[in-house]
């Protein structure tokens, strides 16, 4: 052992009076109990699993202190019993020598390995829609702006022409009327200066041919069939009209 002499008194080293670390297997405390990192250092498994399997029950603890001082600590029991640990050996200090299981040393299994491919290409599947549904609601904005821009333009350009349509309407709407008064109106032209009238002309109606043995009609009727029949610009007499004249020219009642 190396020694130093200071002012004349031989001293050791500081090196010498650190406290030495307990290994996992032979802890500090008497009583058996194990840290988190003396835990995962004698099992092999890493903290954030044992203190996920500690927040499920899986593995039994004891809790040392009260409020934010509390403090966990694990037994060799508790370890053993939630099949981390297998005893190997007498015990010494309480603890005596352990060992990982099997399962937790060997490789892990071909089926966890595939449950492990089939996460992350879920995944991945997953990041890829949330990509593709910020794409689809980046388009969607762009195409309901777009129709509010042009329902905007419609809007303007049908306005002007609603005037327009609704004094066209007016002005139909007149001429039906004048027409359904005057049915002689209803082909006049609409607001025109107004034509000279024109010349009546005076067409002589053909006399009436009579019969040999025939009874002779009276002056009457021979003035009323060779009374002229008046035309002029509204048109030809109406059916009706004219029927009814040649029945009073022959004698005859307007209603049979």
């Amino acid at each position: 052992m190396a020694r130093a002499m200071i002012g004349g008194v031989t001293r050791e080293p500081a090196r010498f009076h650190r406290r030495a670390r307990p290994s996992p297997a032979r802890p500090r405390r008497p009583d058996g109990l194990l840290t988190l990192r003396e835990a995962a250092a004698l099992t092999g498994v890493r903290r954030s699993v044992l203190r996920e399997r500690i927040r499920r029950g899986h593995v039994p603890v004891r809790v040392l202190g009260k409020g934010t001082k509390a403090k966990l600590r694990l037994t060799a029991d508790g370890l053993i019993s939630a099949g981390l640990l297998l005893p190997d050996g007498p015990r010494s200090a309480g603890i005596g020598v352990l060992r990982a299981p099997p399962s937790v040393e060997a490789d892990p299994p071909s089926e966890l390995v595939s449950l492990i491919g089939l996460v992350r290409d879920q995944g991945a599947r997953i990041a890829a829609l949330e990509e593709q549904r910020f794409q689809l609601a980046g388009q969607l904005g762009a195409a309901m702006e777009r129709a509010r821009l042009l329902e905007e333009r419609l809007a303007a350009l049908t306005e002007g022409r609603h005037d327009d349509q609704t004094t066209w309407s007016t002005g139909a709407s007149a001429r039906v009327r004048v027409a359904a008064t005057n049915p002689g109106m209803a082909h006049a032209k609409p607001a025109h200066p107004a034509a000279p009238p024109a010349p009546t002309n005076t067409v002589a109606a053909p006399p009436v041919p009579v019969a040999p043995g025939a009874a002779a009609t009276s002056d009457t009727a021979k003035r009323t069939a060779r009374r002229p029949i008046p035309t002029g610009p509204i048109g030809r007499i109406p059916r009706r009209l004219g029927r009814l004249i040649r029945r009073r020219a022959n004698g005859r009642s307007p209603v049979e």
